[in-house]
């Protein structure tokens, strides 16, 4: 499986809620989310990525393909979602002002994707199934968006994407099942927020979690030509802490994610902030 970078998520998570008593789920939402390393000045590894999505509540005779509601977990009778994703994310080594990079560290590497995710969401119980496809390599356009985005703050600008990977296209499945113990279920994708009987709420969260990746294409690298690579580390743990704040029709998440190494000589974890914008009815 072709994993790019292990995104925002949490295994585990508390919640203190500040005000808001959850009504019904709404039938759609439309999210916007962007990360980017700049609110720990970083610049380095997991640097950049926005995603588009949307997440409609449906039942089976309206979902998208629905022989996949036969797996475990998606053939139960609770909430089902269908979702739409499309995006950008972006890695870099630590040091983007060598021409030539340092072969001991990651690789630049972009991804550009679409997919596709179907949900099941109960009281105790959460699971998904989410098709992934897209391309690696300068098909990406990420070495244009890093460079047009430092030109416009004014920083310095990368000198190494000619050594980026090489194109390849990528074809991703992910099957996730949660239960919940006490705790907030979190998934893969975004449920349509829950509607307040309140007219706005708040709340903050915190996870950490630790998933396991058989194959980094952005560390290992192509599949199918020579390139640059530094073997990846199985298991990734991070944590992420944040804040929501909601209103009538509208949400917004701010996080920041701490990840651990990703391969065996990384000197620096990777940290970075996220923000997401949702409008739903």
């Amino acid at each position: 499986m072709h994993r790019i970078a292990a995104g925002p998520f949490s295994l585990v998570t508390l919640v203190a809620s500040l005000r808001g008593a959850v009504a019904t789920v709404g039938p759609w939402s439309f999210t916007v989310r962007a990360e980017n390393d700049l609110p720990v000045n970083s610049d380095r590894y997991y640097t950049n990525g926005i995603n588009f999505s949307s997440v409609h509540c449906t039942d089976e005779r309206d979902a998208l393909w629905p022989q996949v509601l036969r797996l475990p977990g998606l053939d139960r009778s609770d909430l089902l979602a269908t979702g739409f994703d499309a995006g950008q994310i972006m890695v870099t080594p630590a040091d983007i002002h060598r021409i030539v990079p340092d072969p001991r560290d990651r690789p630049y590497a972009g991804r550009l994707f679409v997919s596709a995710s179907w949900q099941r969401f109960a009281d105790d119980h959460y699971a998904a199934l989410k098709l992934i496809t897209g391309v690696v390599g300068p098909e990406s356009l990420a070495e244009q968006t890093q460079k047009a985005v430092h030109r416009a703050i004014g920083v310095g600008r990368p000198l190494g994407w000619d050594h980026q990977l090489h194109t390849e296209p990528i074809l991703n499945a992910v099957y996730e099942r949660r239960w919940r113990v006490q705790t907030l279920i979190r998934g893969m994708g975004a449920l349509p927020p829950a509607r307040d009987a309140a007219p706005w709420g708040a709340h903050a969260f915190a996870g950490t979690g630790a998933p396991a990746v058989a194959h980094n294409i952005t560390l290992d690298g192509n599949s199918f030509r020579f390139g640059p690579s530094v073997g990846h580390r199985p298991f990734v743990p991070a944590a992420e802490a944040g804040v929501v704040v909601r209103g009538r029709g509208w949400q917004l998440t701010t996080s920041w994610v701490a990840q651990g190494r990703e391969f065996n000589v990384q000197p620096f974890a990777a940290r970075f902030g996220t923000v997401a914008f949702t409008v739903f009815r």
